[in-house]
C-alpha cells in the first residue's frame, strides 16, 4: 500500500493506492519538497511529516480505502501489529510510520 502525493490543479493531493498490498507501506512524493509534503499530509488530516518520515493516521487509510477484499480489515490489523512490534507506529497505534520515496 502506498499514499501518493500528486499534483491536482497545482496543489498536492493525497490518495491511497495498491490498498490490497499490506506487505508494504510508504509514501510516494511527486516533485515536492519535504515542507510541502508535510503541509499536504497535515492539511488532509492524514497525519504529519517529522524527522524524515511520514506518520499517517490509520483512520485516514481506513476512510480512503473504499474498495476492500473480504479479509482486508483483518490483514490491515495484522499489518498494524507487525509495524507496532517494529516500533513503526505511535504508542497508541494510531499513526503509522512510512518512508518517503521522492520521484
Amino acid at each position: 500500500m502506498l499514499v501518493a502525493v500528486t499534483r491536482s490543479a497545482g496543489s498536492p493531493d493525497l490518495r491511497v493506492e495498491d490498498a490490497d498490498n499490506l506487505r508494504q507501506f510508504h509514501v510516494v512524493a511527486e516533485d515536492f519538497d519535504a515542507d510541502t509534503i508535510g503541509e499536504a499530509i497535515s492539511g488532509a488530516a492524514a497525519g504529519e511529516y517529522a524527522d524524515g518520515y511520514a506518520w499517517i493516521r490509520r483512520q485516514f487509510i481506513e476512510e480512503a480505502v473504499v474498495v476492500r477484499s473480504a479479509d482486508w480489515s483483518k490483514r490491515f490489523e495484522e499489518m498494524i501489529r507487525f509495524a507496532k512490534g517494529k516500533g513503526w507506529t505511535s504508542a497508541d497505534g494510531q499513526l503509522i510510520r512510512a518512508h518517503v520515496e521522492w520521484r
